[in-house]
């Protein structure tokens, strides 16, 4: 058997994904997997209205995958002393031949959570990619010819050739057929792209209108009412001000 599953993830053009298990399609042999895309861009509110971060442009991270890859090797290389990861040069690859180092970097692999060891938020903008998948068995007795006729001319190795001329034959029966090999088709399920766009539902000049709207509708108040208290206010001082100043003066 040289297929048992393959791992697809999808991801923007400027970056790669992390491979954590949370995002991977598993794709198995002996199907025809057709796979449809569809992009989805979200546009979050800064802070303080969400707690997310903008990645990019002078931040250190590209984004949230590229700082959870940077916070598991850092731990990795803190509890390790080596990673597994060309895309962290500051540490030094772990070999095959330190079972202590490999069975350590398995351990933190699966006890990884960016959630709890890393402190990277979610980010104000991105890019996500909705898939949908269906599939049907593959290959049939009727696609053989065809597949057979598409990998003859991209084979180098005896092996390999001795392998399709049993297809041929019929040596070869489908179970083991499907057994090693499979298709996939991805493909954007239309042109189009979701845009996802928050908006504050009240900023500051809204919120001052509304507060004096609602004094003015249950108190009464009004800027006019606020001027004419003021100007009580100031002519009292200016009345008590001057009591005193003749209670004072008619003691002396």
């Amino acid at each position: 058997m040289f297929l048992t599953s393959l791992d697809l993830f999808s991801n923007g053009a400027d970056g790669r994904p992390f491979i954590d298990g949370r995002s991977e399609i598993s794709l198995s042999p002996g199907f025809d997997h057709k796979i449809s895309i569809h992009p989805l861009h979200t546009n979050k509110l800064p802070p303080p209205y969400n707690q997310c971060r903008q990645y990019g442009g002078t931040e250190m991270f590209k984004t949230k995958e590229h700082c959870e890859r940077y916070c598991y090797n850092k731990r990795n290389d803190e509890e390790c002393g080596c990673v597994d990861d060309l895309d962290y040069p500051s540490a030094r690859l772990c070999q095959l031949s330190e079972e202590d180092a490999r069975e350590c970097v398995d351990g933190n692999a699966k006890s990884f959570d960016p959630a709890v060891h890393c402190d990277c938020p979610a980010e104000c903008e991105y890019l996500r990619y909705e898939t949908d998948r269906q599939w049907s068995l593959w290959p049939n007795s009727s696609s053989v010819p065809s597949f057979v006729a598409n990998i003859g001319g991209h084979l180098r190795s005896s092996e390999a050739q001795q392998f399709v001329l049993g297809i041929l034959e019929e040596q070869i029966g489908l179970d083991q057929l499907r057994e090693n090999f499979g298709a996939v088709t991805v493909y954007f399920s239309d042109f189009t792209q979701t845009e996802i766009a928050e908006s504050p539902v009240y900023d500051t000049i809204t919120i001052l209108s509304t507060c004096g709207g609602l004094l003015g509708l249950y108190a009464g108040f009004s800027l006019l009412t606020l001027l004419e208290v003021a100007d009580f206010a100031f002519d009292l001082y200016e009345f008590l001000a001057i009591r005193r100043r003749r209670l004072l003066n008619g003691r002396n």
